[in-house]
């Protein structure tokens, strides 16, 4: 049959994503790769469906040689924490899909902004200690040459 030999041949085209993907802020970047094991090369798009929480851009449309691959790198902005579902398929120029998605989970945390005031409070500590340290010896230091 025409359209099984059709699908089987697009079917070769595919696109990969992380297990897992981590943000420590409200944006970052989401690496994928679409993959083209046909030996003609071919333009594709890779459409996105998410949440309303996450917002994704993709640089299409996407073109590779024959049997290549090309990484891509997807500005991503979420606007809730939590873990949401990020899943990129592979269509044409119409938006028709090729056969092909894969499915990230995405964990968002504000985690970055709290964890810079974790050192930042270590640090100020830290100094704070060396300064009393320093003045406790320059006291005992003066004392001393007083009595000598």
């Amino acid at each position: 049959d025409t359209q099984t030999h059709f699908d089987d041949q697009l079917a070769q085209i595919t696109v990969t994503g992380p297990a897992l993907a981590t943000m420590s802020g409200d944006s970052g970047n989401i690496g994928a790769t679409v993959i083209n094991d046909l030996s003609v090369p071919v333009t594709v798009y890779v459409e996105v469906d998410s949440s309303a929480d996450l917002e994704v851009s993709v640089p299409n449309p996407i073109s590779l040689s024959p049997e290549s691959r090309r990484r891509l790198l997807l500005p991503t902005k979420v606007s809730r924490e939590g873990v949401q579902t990020l899943t990129l398929r592979v269509a044409d120029a119409e938006g028709n899909s090729l056969g092909d998605s894969t499915t990230v989970p995405i964990r968002a945390s504000q985690v970055g902004g709290l964890l810079w005031l974790i050192m930042g409070g270590g640090a100020l500590i830290l100094f704070s200690a060396i300064g009393v340290r320093l003045f406790r010896r320059g006291l005992a230091s003066r004392r001393d040459q007083g009595v000598a």
